[in-house]
């Protein structure tokens, strides 16, 4: 662009010098007595790249040229920049939408500590694995409710590889998720996540709403995160979660489980 700029500066400036010098009443034309080069310069090419460093969603890349390098880093929480704020026990404010997405309906969501299962009612705990009950409690103002209704969304996350666990689930008929969890370079695919449903009560002016779920991760994996999401936040099929608006998402990461001692009778 510089380049198209300067010729055109230039050529201007030898047009003026001609039509001055055609002012002169001899019928001819005269040349001016000194002639002036200018040279046309090139727009010189960026030396040293500014590199924007990788994120779990883009490459490195030169914020000038768009040259990129290396690949995207690992789709982790800590990459992706999610942060695992809940605490068992403790309430924290969720945000989320009215039916239809209309409305703002702020409450509290409260996870509790896991419950190490000697059976699970909905798959096997096979050899290595450990299965557990998950509750999570959500509570509004019930005259929010009454005037919005509610919509809300949660599911449970790989802390360690936001794209793998999604990318490999398969449900069957029951509504039961088997998936693959990697985990010390080890592939899990005997991992389970069941939502057994959900209930809803009113009382003292509050509405409470909870949900249980059931899954199955191997013994000691200390990466299993529950989510909730305010439900406006932009899912689609397809969606990870860092695809969508985490302003208003609480993530509980669940701590390591050990499988129940069987106690074998003499």
């Amino acid at each position: 662009m510089k380049k198209q700029q300067i010729a055109a500066l230039a050529v201007g400036l030898c047009a003026a010098g001609a039509l001055l010098t055609g002012c002169q009443q001899t019928g001819e034309t005269v040349q001016p007595e000194t002639t002036v080069e200018i040279a046309s310069v090139e727009t010189a090419s960026h030396t040293e790249h500014e590199w924007i460093e990788a994120t779990c969603t883009e490459p490195k890349t030169c914020a000038v040229c768009g040259e990129t390098e290396g690949d995207v880093l690992p789709a982790d929480f800590d990459t992706c920049g999610l942060r695992c704020d809940a605490v068992a026990g403790e309430a924290l404010t969720y945000k989320t939408t009215g039916e239809g997405l209309s409305g703002e309906v702020i409450g509290t969501v409260t996870f509790y500590q896991p419950e190490v299962l000697d059976s699970c009612p909905y798959f096997e705990t096979p050899e290595g694995y450990v299965s557990a009950k998950m509750t999570i409690s959500l509570t509004f103002n019930a005259s929010d409710v009454t005037a919005y209704g509610i919509a809300g969304a949660w599911y449970m996350e790989d802390f360690y590889s936001v794209t793998g666990r999604i990318d490999s689930v398969e449900k069957d008929g029951a509504g039961v998720e088997t998936f693959t969890l990697n985990w010390n370079g080890e592939d899990y695919t005997q991992c389970h996540y069941y939502e057994a449903g959900t209930s809803a009560s009113q009382e003292a002016g509050s509405f409470y709403v909870t949900i249980e779920s059931y899954y199955c991760i191997p013994e000691g994996y200390d990466g299993a995160v529950f989510a909730v999401y305010n439900a406006n936040s932009g899912w689609v099929d397809g969606s990870y979660v860092f695809d969508l608006d985490n302003t208003d998402s609480v993530f509980y990461r669940l701590p390591a489980l050990t499988a129940p001692e069987i106690v074998v009778c003499s």
